[in-house]
């Protein structure tokens, strides 16, 4: 990881929506169908992801996002439901480029996958919501504002 000093807003991607010739993915839906780990904000979990994307090479986020899938996806989930993160060309509110790394390295697990009919990139919600946790982890306390700063002392502690 590098140690530029990066800040990114949440909710603010790499280009601005909305695009009236693109709107964001999924914005009718209540928080875009989308449901973060318990205790958090759906403003978190994407603050977390843009955050390790703007500090990661693709290269490094490949590996490590591959090893932690190969790790913790012990045996198929019994989780049949399956949230939108994306769009099928990987657009929304989380970085494309993680979004399009995700997609491969979860092919041969089956945990994520196209909806034709929605023009969606879906993924299981155990999956998503264990990565996420998992990339917090990786985030530095200088990273991140002072609520996840509690909440990333608190998981440490166990608490």
């Amino acid at each position: 990881m590098t140690d530029s000093q990066i800040t990114l807003i949440p909710g603010q991607p790499a280009r601005p929506w909305p695009r009236p010739n693109r709107p964001l993915p999924f914005a009718y839906y209540e928080d875009y169908e989308d449901y973060p780990p318990d205790g958090w904000e759906l403003d978190d979990v994407e603050f977390v992801w843009w955050t390790l994307a703007s500090r990661m090479s693709k290269k490094e986020l490949r590996a490590s996002l591959a090893k932690v899938v190969k790790e913790k996806y012990f045996q198929p989930h019994d989780c049949f439901r399956y949230v939108p993160i994306a769009d099928s060309k990987g657009r929304g509110r989380y970085p494309r480029g993680v979004m399009l790394i995700l997609k491969q390295i979860l092919k041969p697990y089956r945990g994520m996958f196209v909806h034709d009919e929605y023009n969606a990139l879906r993924i299981q919600l155990t999956i998503w919501n264990t990565l996420t946790l998992t990339v917090f982890e990786w985030c530095s306390v200088e990273w991140l504002p002072e609520h996840l700063v509690v909440a990333k002392l608190e998981m440490d502690l166990g608490l």
